[in-house]
């Protein structure tokens, strides 16, 4: 039926995908955890002996800026 133009009653044209509610919350909810992390490494090279936030560190030679 295609082939001469003809659609059936209640067929629908094939869509794409499309996003909804809960693609938008996944995205956003991707975006904050990204923030996150570039927080916490931004802290976490701050506090660091070498700037690098991964280094250990000793309790007895942090500063804490008052």
């Amino acid at each position: 039926m295609s082939q001469l133009k003809m659609n059936l009653p209640g067929a629908h044209v094939a869509m794409g995908p499309q996003m909804n509610i809960y693609t938008g919350l996944l995205f956003l909810a991707a975006l904050a955890l990204v923030a996150a992390v570039a927080i916490v490494w931004q802290v976490g090279a701050s506090l660091s002996p070498d700037s690098m936030p991964w280094t250990l560190q000793d309790p007895n030679t942090i500063k804490l800026s008052q």
